[in-house]
């Protein structure tokens, strides 16, 4: 758009040149005519004289502003080399376990949770973020390696002019190292073996979406023939597949059994890979838009999987439809008197099954089986156990019921009740909202449950979002999804125990965690309830939380900001309920349980599923 404005100003400055120099020509030719009257002189040129000065200073103008474009332009280009290789927004990765597992596969198309305004509002540090890093040709070494292994199948280069999948060197690769970028708080500075002999530095903007300890030893795919880019003074030598959906942002993970090095394919799409996109030709933008997933929730590129060959697509599948899984992890179902029907989704640690017990039919089960060795020995003793513990000992009507945890071939698999209505923010998607009667029974719902959490087992939930919000066919809403729940309160010394692990989903952040300052967790949970509370009354976010700082800012504008977001139509004890959970001011926050004894909240009753 800068390019084609910058070219019209320079047509509009030749055409005025032109313009100016025949009124010269025109000025001569007035003098010489009227060179006996010193009064037609004077009177002729004089109205010219004005029209020549006029333009002169639009000309001038034009220059001017010809010349701050150019210099916008070469800002733009500079943050264009990553802005156009975002991850494309249509690829739902497979991480998203059972959120997944009823939402459309086509998230290209904006969903009604979406603010539009904020697209608008991203400022250089979140394009930043979100930039995805680009790399040169691969190795020599490789190229040799290629040549020399003369029982590989020649690949075909592309044709000229070719555009797909075909030229995108896609690889499986493994994050070895990660930190914080020493520069921006919301990059990851990582180090990813892609089968090579060093591996490559990545800048990420994954800060906000993937806890840290969640991305060390993690297996990704990588593009590895993009530009390289500098991120905030580093070099960055690949980009991290990822996809989003309106609240997050979530990496792409590789077939099970996958190495570094393996490279990534379409069978409808065979070729060589170019050593480097073109960034001019503009490759990667051509072939990013049909990125999307299937109805299984496989990658694919219009409709063709990405495989890794040998290892399979995303989900193994045998030709006779029935999921292909390792014979030990069969024998776990078996034993347990379960078949595999279909995957309902697959994370950086392992997969969850819908499952049917043997000759009982419709009894089914959710299984989630966690692979041991992806985990970083960080989150195997810090939040896995935690997760566990609270899976044990949580038993409530609204809450997922566990009926059965066993280890076994250094896999965990958790056999729960299977929630055949998906979460509640598939179906807010899906219907493009909910009546202010089912969001209000939901909400009670997914409170009492909550509440369950906090006053019987002293923990705190700290990823409350409408995703972790499940519906049983029945329509009851029920609490999901416990990776970060830990016991916040010390009953001994009777106080809470404050919390220093910034972790949740960023538009359910509550301003300490925003300030990354030490947090009440029970509070914070009321925060992130008041905030799914707002988005079922007026199907959208309460806050702008693509830019963080003007998230506080607007947070902290309490109760102003919040009001000017409620619409005209919504009941003041509505409005009044959110107000309450949404204090900035902790010790000002609402409890759960005076969430919970609300009369206006409780005047549908919790029961009722319709």
């Amino acid at each position: 758009m800068a390019e084609n404005l910058v070219r019209q100003l320079n047509e509009n400055h030749q055409i005025l040149v032109k313009k100016i120099s025949s009124i010269e020509r025109h000025l001569s030719s007035d003098c010489c005519k009227h060179f006996g009257s010193k009064t037609s002189m004077e009177s002729v040129p004089n109205n010219n004289e004005l029209e020549k000065q006029k333009l002169v200073i639009e000309n001038q103008n034009l220059q001017e502003e010809i010349i701050r474009l150019r210099k916008r332009l070469t800002e733009l280009e500079i943050l264009h080399k990553g802005a156009e290789n975002v991850t494309p927004l249509k690829m739902l990765n497979e991480i998203s376990l059972l959120k997944c597992s009823n939402q459309s596969s086509n998230v290209d198309s904006k969903p009604s949770l979406e603010i539009s305004t904020e697209s608008k509002d991203k400022k250089k540090d979140d394009i930043e973020a979100n930039n995805k890093p680009k790399i040169e040709k691969t190795s020599t070494d490789e190229k040799s390696k290629e040549k020399k292994n003369k029982n590989q199948p020649k690949e075909v280069a592309p044709k000229e002019g070719q555009i797909d999948a075909s030229r995108l060197d896609l690889r499986v690769g493994k994050i070895i190292d990660v930190k914080k970028h020493p520069d921006a708080d919301s990059l990851y500075l990582e180090q990813i073996d892609v089968g090579e002999e060093n591996p490559r530095t990545v800048v990420s903007g994954l800060v906000k979406f993937v806890p840290i300890e969640m991305m060390q030893d993690r297996m990704v795919v990588v593009l590895c023939n993009l530009k390289p880019a500098k991120m905030r003074g580093i070099v960055s030598e690949a980009m991290v597949m990822c996809a989003s959906t309106p609240e997050k942002v979530e990496i792409l993970s590789p077939p099970e059994g996958s190495v570094p090095g393996d490279r990534v394919k379409f069978l409808n799409y065979p070729g060589q890979p170019d050593a480097q996109l073109n960034p001019k030709k503009k490759i990667w933008e051509q072939i990013a838009p049909d990125l999307s997933t299937n109805d299984q929730l496989e990658a694919t590129y219009k409709g063709d999987q990405f495989i890794v060959e040998g290892k399979g697509t995303e989900v193994n599948r045998a030709e006779n439809g029935k999921i292909d899984i390792d014979p030990k992890t069969a024998a776990v179902f078996k034993r347990k008197n379960y078949h595999i029907l279909n995957k309902l989704g697959a994370g950086a640690f392992g997969t969850v099954y819908k499952a049917e017990r043997i000759n009982v039919k419709n009894e089914l089960a959710a299984v989630k089986v966690l692979d041991l060795t992806k985990m970083s020995s960080n989150y195997r003793s810090k939040f896995l156990p935690r997760e566990l513990q609270a899976l044990i000992e949580t038993k409530h009507e609204n809450i997922v019921d566990v009926f059965d945890i066993i280890r076994s071939n250094k896999k965990i698999y958790i056999f729960m009740e299977f929630m055949g209505g998906g979460d509640i923010a598939g179906y807010v998607r899906t219907n493009n909202g909910v009546s202010l009667k089912l969001a209000c029974i939901w909400f009670l719902q997914i409170t009492n449950g909550l509440m369950h959490l906090h006053e019987q087992l002293f923990m705190c939930h700290r990823d409350i979002k409408l995703d972790n919000m499940l519906l049983s066919d029945a329509n009851i809403a029920k609490l999901s999804d416990f990776g970060f729940a830990r016991t916040s309160f010390d009953s001994s010394l009777g106080k809470v125990l404050m919390s220093n692990t910034f972790c949740g989903t960023l538009p359910y952040y509550c301003p300490q965690l925003l300030q990354k300052t030490p947090y009440d967790p029970f509070k914070a949970d009321v925060w992130a309830m008041g905030v799914s509370l707002f988005i079922l009354f007026e199907n959208r976010f309460p806050f702008h939380y693509k830019d963080k700082k003007r998230m506080l800012e607007e947070a902290q504008n309490y109760p102003d900001y919040l009001r000017s977001r409620f619409s005209s139509t919504l009941p003041s004890k509505a409005k009044k309920l959110v107000e309450m959970m949404l204090n900035p001011n902790e010790k000002d926050r609402a409890s759960m349980l005076e969430i919970q004894q609300n009369k206006w909240l409780n005047r549908f009753g919790s029961n009722q599923s319709t």
